[in-house]
């Protein structure tokens, strides 16, 4: 996001989960590539159940304020294990799309 202002956040992530375990897929923003996510509360955290060998797609919605430009945000998406049967579980991000939309 290049300019101060508000911006309409707006897209998706196509996780797919490689074992036959149920998982809990989950997403969230962050302004570092590098570190653990930091929850945002206009860009809350996503989580959703990955369904055994399936396909699940995680809306990506929320607003962000810039006050001081540009920033960059990150997209964080992952999958865990909601019991511990297996711990090698693959997650595979397939495709996602996000944009942002400056609306102020």
């Amino acid at each position: 996001m290049t300019k101060p202002g508000t911006y309409i956040i707006a897209g998706n992530q196509v996780l797919a989960n490689g074992n036959s375990n149920l998982l809990q897929a989950s997403c969230q923003f962050s302004f570092s590539p590098s570190s653990t996510p930091a929850g945002l509360n206009s860009l809350p955290q996503v989580v959703e159940n990955l369904p055994g060998n399936g396909f699940i797609t995680l809306p990506l919605n929320g607003f962000y304020t810039v006050q001081t430009a540009p920033v960059t945000l990150y997209v964080f998406c992952q999958g865990a294990l909601t019991s511990n049967s297996d711990s090698n579980s693959v997650v595979y991000n397939e495709v996602g799309v996000l944009t942002a939309i400056q609306v102020q």
